[in-house]
């Protein structure tokens, strides 16, 4: 039986993706391949990342794939200091976190205040448990929760293949850069307000505030690396219509997903209840409906705008 060359688990033989840890898997050891230093594993494969659950699978073909890895400065730190105030009370300051960057923009990446709208499961994977989030910020979020909370693989070895491209997003800011912003954050994070007694005259107290703020030599970087995030990219075309789907393929959330959902129903709509989702595809024309709006006539589906005229089966 084969076995993973990056963790020696044992394989089927039909696997492109080692299950266990993410690496690709190739029987032919002499192909080109492209070793990454630290990134997130890849356990969506490219088989899940293009099914459907369409009636009529045979009218969609997969126009263009690639698996995108961006990357993303990861920094850990630790403070552990202790600040006396005028009075003479001793006040610990402790905090041990994470804090990210987009390498691509310098975007210092929060998830404090995070907002997100979790769809239903798409029903096109197989894998359990996967989130349909609408791009933008709740897909910012959820890179964030997968850099924190999915073991990074490093020297995750990619085998070049024919079914898709492997595109390595360059990191346009430099990690010297970074780790000054990201210092600045961490202090300005870690400051805080205390409060104490002041004596006065008889007796009397008088509550007084002062702020501890954080030195620079006094946060402890434990970490700092840059770490790849892979997303799938999908592109698929049926007749006139050319649909996109885009998936973090490390916790196989769906970012973007233009043939899941009948466009009949309001995109506001689907954000509050559960989204419509498409049945079939108009053969006709190649457009995306689903049971309510897709017609089927002599085992061929039409959309309303080219039904034949021909008594409804």
């Amino acid at each position: 039986m084969e076995t993973c060359a990056g963790c020696g688990f044992d394989l089927e033989g039909a696997e492109k993706f080692c299950p266990s840890c993410g690496n690709s898997v190739s029987a032919d050891n002499s192909l080109d391949e492209i070793i990454l230093d630290v990134a997130l594993p890849i356990r969506l494969r490219y088989e899940e990342a293009i099914k459907t659950n369409i009636e009529n699978q045979s009218v969609i073909r997969v126009s263009g794939a690639s698996l995108d890895f961006y990357p993303y400065y990861v920094f850990e730190y630790k403070i552990d200091i202790s600040k006396n105030d005028p009075s003479g009370k001793k006040h610990n300051l402790q905090n041990q976190d994470v804090v990210i960057v987009d390498a691509f923009n310098g975007e210092l990446l929060s998830d404090k205040k995070r907002t997100k709208f979790v769809n239903n499961l798409n029903p096109f994977l197989s894998k359990k448990n996967v989130d349909l989030v609408p791009s933008g910020i709740a897909g910012r979020n959820q890179i964030i929760i997968d850099l924190r909370n999915i073991e990074h693989i490093r020297n995750l070895k990619l085998q070049l293949t024919g079914d898709y491209a492997i595109n390595l997003i360059d990191n346009k800011v430099s990690l010297i850069a970074v780790e000054k912003a990201v210092l600045r954050d961490i202090i300005s994070n870690n400051t805080m307000e205390i409060s104490y007694k002041k004596k006065k005259a008889k007796g009397k107290t008088e509550e007084q505030k002062m702020r501890v703020i954080p030195r620079r030599h006094e946060v402890e970087i434990l970490i700092k690396s840059v770490v790849y995030v892979p997303i799938w990219v999908i592109n698929m075309k049926a007749g006139d219509f050319n649909y996109k789907r885009e998936a973090l393929a490390a916790s196989s959330t769906i970012l973007t997903d233009e043939i899941a959902s009948c466009p009949k129903h309001s995109s506001i709509a689907r954000v509050w209840k559960k989204p419509k989702q498409t049945a079939a595809l108009c053969e006709t024309c190649g457009g995306a409906f689903c049971n309510g709006h897709i017609f089927k006539i002599n085992q061929t589906y039409y959309c309303k705008e080219h039904l034949p005229n021909t008594p409804l089966r």
